[in-house]
């Protein structure tokens, strides 16, 4: 019981992404240790474009199973020790530790724009929706808005 409060507490009850809150706890200790290390990471900000259009005319059950879908594509597209997070929403936050070089995180953003721009299945039909991705790298103050429109 203990350990199903505590994982609630960390997580998004829907995606089982890890939620706002834990996502916070994460970046601290990540910048910590690439402060020590001298690592790059990346953090992405992700917003579905077109959700809302699913939610008003599919319903929340094809909402939800879409955000669940969704999540999922994410959790296949990053490693073991990046950061995948429901910051709320439509709204997602994918970290990217130890990135290698700006070559890396292009592809990966490719990599992910394409996962989540593929149609998902939903009864009779498909359900899609565009991304939009801000982009920053740390210890750089460089930002960057990618959107893809579906």
């Amino acid at each position: 019981m203990k350990k199903e409060i505590e994982y609630l507490a960390q997580h998004d009850a829907l995606t089982h992404l890890i939620n706002r809150r834990q996502l916070h706890l994460e970046l601290d200790k990540l910048i910590n240790r690439s402060m020590r290390s001298h690592n790059r990471f990346a953090v992405l900000f992700l917003d579905l474009d077109g959700f809302k259009k699913i939610n008003d005319e599919l319903g929340h059950d094809a909402g939800d199973s879409f955000l669940k879908q969704v999540s999922a594509r994410f959790k296949i597209e990053i490693r073991s020790f990046d950061i995948a997070a429901r910051y709320g929403g439509d709204e997602f936050v994918i970290v990217l530790a130890d990135i290698e070089d700006s070559i890396a995180l292009s592809n990966k953003l490719q990599s992910l724009i394409t996962s989540v721009s593929k149609d998902i299945s939903w009864k009779d039909g498909v359900m899609n929706a565009g991304v939009s991705i801000g982009v920053s790298e740390y210890p750089y103050i460089q930002i960057m808005v990618i959107r893809r429109a579906h």
